[in-house]
Parts: structure tokens; sequence; C-alpha cells
């Protein structure tokens, strides 16, 4: 039987045709494939080198789309999130310690003037209260005291002794607090503060009652001094803010080894703009005073590493809670 070559190699023509065509259909597809994997690679790789741009320009808002991959650079965008937002929390805490050393030095420098402003006035000041009791004292004893000289001289007595106690204020804010924590009650601290605020809370018809006996006996790991302090200023700001025949609740309590301690009053209330203000040293809304009262407050708070909740509203009283951290008995 006789063929023609190129009718006997038609089969295989068309074999290799096919397989070319097969072959190059493959190698599109594979090229196309190939372009899709390294878009989705490369994207994202492109995004987190301008995201890293942005973060080492200071822009610490950014953040990568996680879209739940479960791969290696799934892995490596939650990590770089999870960097971002520590490095912005590290820097806000950082500017918060930077504000407060600034804010401490400012206080620094003040105390040394104050410091020096105070014992400069008080000289003169005792000078001044010597003679205005040698003139109380002889007119005790004189038959025809002038009404109204007698007057003006109590009256510049209790001035003097306001001023005192002002200077005293003072001084006592400008001194730096050093913690001396020891193992004591609760009972201890709350005693010594209800008795240092009797006579002030009888003068003002205020009734102050301790709402959680139970807690007295609690053992506490703290400075005796500085806490007192803490609760008497508490305690006295809500009696000034009460009228009269109101009451003043003081509570304690401990809830995860911290001490809080509760203030609350009937009283007038702050508005929103005296509640921001109410910290600040020297700011005051009465007529006589310093308004350091409750600045000490917020410092021995802080010295606690503790914090200062204030709830009030005008007309509807006040409340101040007091955190104090790692309060418990240590002994």
């Amino acid at each position: 039987t006789e063929m023609v070559i190129d009718e006997a190699y038609e089969p295989l023509k068309t074999v290799a045709r096919n397989t070319a065509i097969v072959s190059g259909l493959a190698l599109t597809l594979m090229l196309y494939l190939s372009i899709i994997l390294s878009r989705n690679w490369t994207r994202p790789m492109e995004q987190l080198a301008q995201a890293s741009i942005k973060v080492a320009e200071g822009d610490l808002s950014v953040r990568m789309s996680e879209n739940q991959r479960k791969d290696e650079l799934g892995t490596l965008t939650r990590q770089f999130n999870n960097m971002v937002k520590a490095i912005e929390v590290s820097r806000h805490k950082l500017k918060i310690s930077h504000n407060r050393l600034i804010q401490s030095e400012k206080m620094a420098a003040i105390g040394e003037l104050v410091t020096g402003i105070v014992h400069e006035m008080r000289n003169p000041l005792s000078v001044i209260k010597m003679n205005l009791n040698l003139v109380k004292r002889k007119s005790s004893y004189s038959q025809d005291v002038d009404p109204v000289a007698a007057e003006q001289l109590e009256l510049a007595s209790l001035e003097a002794d306001q001023l005192e106690k002002m200077l005293t204020e003072l001084l006592d804010y400008s001194k730096p607090i050093t913690l001396v924590r020891k193992n004591i009650t609760l009972r201890k601290i709350v005693e010594k503060s209800l008795r240092t605020i009797e006579q002030p809370a009888k003068d003002a018809n205020v009734e102050v009652v301790f709402k959680t006996p139970e807690t007295s006996e609690l053992g506490i790991f703290a400075d005796e001094t500085t806490l007192n302090v803490l609760m008497v200023n508490l305690i006295l700001n809500a009696i000034q803010a009460s009228e009269a025949n109101s009451q003043v609740e003081l509570s304690c309590n401990i809830r995860q080894e911290n001490l809080f301690i509760k203030v609350m009053d009937v009283g007038i209330g702050m508005s929103e703009i005296v509640k921001a203000r109410i910290l600040d040293p020297f700011f005051t809304t009465r007529e006589k005073g310093t308004g350091l009262g409750l600045s000490n407050v917020k410092k021995i708070v802080e010295l606690y590493g503790g914090k200062i909740s204030i709830e009030s509203g005008e007309m509807k009283g006040t409340t101040f809670e007091i955190e104090l951290t790692n309060i418990l008995n240590h002994g």
C-alpha cells in the first residue's frame, strides 16, 4: 500500500498542533495565576511598607486590614497592628509621664517660692497676733471699753488666725510628701479623722456618718498621716458644701487589694466648669480659703498610684470616690 508522506505525518502534525495549543494555554494560565498570586502577596507588602513609613513619620493611627488571613502574611499583618498599638500606648504613657514631670517641676518651683514667702510673712504675723492678744487682754480688764473697738479688735484677731491658717496650708502644700507605710487598722484612721472634723461639723450643724463600720477592723498597709489628711480634707469639703441639718456619708471598702474611700454630701453640688477645675491648686469657690485642700488630696492619691472619681450636679450633691492601690495589710 502506498501513502503520501504528508498524509502519513498528518496525524502527528495534528497531535503536535494540539500539544502546542494546550501548552500555550497552560503557559498563559500559569502566567495569569502567577500574576494574581504575585499581586496577592506584593500588594499587601507594598501597603505594609507604606504603613511603616507613616508610622516612622509619627502617624500611629495607621492600621492594616487583616482580612482574616491564616498564612504568614496574615500573621505579619496582625503583628504589625499589635506593634503599632503598643507604640501608641507607650507614647501615651510617656506623654502622661512627661506632663507629670513638668507639673512636678512647676510645683517644686512654686513650693520653693511659697516656702520663702510664708517664712517671711509668719514673723510679722506673729508680732501682729501677739500685740492683738496683749490689747485684748488689757481691754478685758478695762471698765470702759468701746463696744465697737472691741468688736473690731475681735475681727482683727479672727482674720489674723485665718491668715495664719492659710499660710500653714500653703507651707504644708509646698512640702514634699514621702509615704511611710506600715500595717494599721482602718478603724484607727477613720476614728482620728472623725475626731478632727467633729467641731467643724457641729459648727455647721452637719452630721457625719460612717456607713461601713464592718470594714473598720480591716488591716491596711498605708501611711497614717497622709491617709488622715486625705479623709479630713474630703469630709471638710463635704461639710462646707452642705446645708445645715444635712448629712455627710463616709464609707470605706476594699476590692482586689485596693482601698475605696467614698464621701458623699447632699449639698449645693458643682457645675461642669467647677468640677473640671476643683482639683487645681489655689482654685476655690469660697470667699475664704486657699483652694489647696482637694489639691492635697490629689497629691496624696497620686503618691499611692490611685485615682479620683467625682460625681456632682448643681443642687444634687457631690460624691468623691478615691481608689488607692495595693493597700492591704502586708503583715
